[in-house]
């Protein structure tokens, strides 16, 4: 409804009364799902066991369950931001201009949601030209194609962001302030810090080692269809750049880890299948299961035991 900029067209009783923020929670409750479901379908498109384990990861997060239940727009954002990532994926595996309109559709509406989406254009370009090496006519093609449909998609999406342009410099240029009350400014540096520092307050040592033998493992496998999944780098250097900082900001950059993790945690597995003696195959296969799922339960469990201390 807001971005249509619609919302003094709503009845009273609507607008004004529970029923406005009710349905704003549940469609906030909706894209959250829905990222869980991408979550799969990225990793499906390497291997089905990766989407399974990754969409259970971003089930459990403890971030992404918390804010599910709030009123915001970080979640769609999320949401076509993850769509961006698929559709690139699909994109640089199979070639063909549907998925790259697609990818550059959803971009245009991650930034109706939340103007850090257009960093998603980078994305966008950068898979464009990873696929288009040394051809010149093929990489003007495609890139007035993936503008087109960027425009288009925004357009229709968020009107008056066109038809209020001068509202809209405004805004930005408040939204983009260099200071907040309340807020410690950390600088370049101190930001890229934070955002650290807060991936790890909501997860765990072992998710990030998987994460990073994904990321190994991911390039090394599937080679340029797999520099999507990079996204959250991007995202952390350029908002680190922005004087302020806030935790939802990190929403997609917290999603590479956990989407690497899936691949950290399935390929290694494949290979200790491998081993022809059975004794220390069994024994490999079931030390890395119960590592498996003390990382993925350990969100739930902290969460639980957080709540027992407070009801205490």
């Amino acid at each position: 409804m807001n971005w249509w900029h619609g919302t003094g067209l709503l009845p009273p009783t609507f607008a004004e009364g529970m029923v406005y923020y009710e349905t704003a929670r549940f469609l906030t409750a909706v894209y959250g799902t829905l990222v869980i479901v991408v979550a799969f379908l990225i990793g499906a498109e390497f291997d089905r066991r990766i989407g399974i384990v990754a969409a259970a990861l971003f089930a459990v997060n403890p971030l992404y369950v918390h804010d599910a239940h709030i009123a915001r727009s970080d979640d769609l954002h999320l949401l076509f931001t993850m769509l961006v990532v698929l559709f690139l994926v699909r994109y640089l595996k199979h070639g063909g201009v549907r998925a790259l309109i697609v990818a550059a559709a959803c971009a245009g509406l991650s930034v109706s949601a939340k103007y850090p989406g257009a960093f998603n254009c980078l994305l966008v370009a950068a898979a464009i030209v990873l696929r288009n090496p040394g051809r010149g006519a093929s990489l003007l093609r495609e890139t007035a194609i993936s503008a087109g449909a960027f425009l288009a998609a925004l357009f229709g999406s968020a009107p008056y962001l066109f038809l209020r342009f001068p509202l809209l410099l405004e805004v930005f240029r408040r939204e983009t302030r260099g200071r907040q009350a309340g807020m410690e400014i950390l600088g370049f540096g101190g930001n890229l810090q934070y955002y650290v520092g807060d991936l790890l307050a909501l997860t765990n040592v072992p998710l990030l080692l998987f994460a990073a033998v994904g990321a190994y493992a991911a390039l090394e496998r599937y080679g340029k269809p797999a520099l999507p999944l990079f996204f959250g780098l991007l995202y952390w250097v350029l908002l680190s750049a922005l004087a302020l900082h806030w935790r939802r900001w990190g929403y997609p950059m917290y999603a590479t880890p956990l989407l690497l993790a899936a691949f950290g945690l399935v390929l290694p597995l494949q290979r200790l299948l491998e081993i022809r003696a059975r004794g220390p195959r069994v024994a490999c296969v079931a030390a890395w299961a119960a590592l498996v799922v003390a990382t993925v339960a350990y969100p739930l469990l902290a969460r639980g035991f957080a709540v027992i201390a407070e009801l205490r």
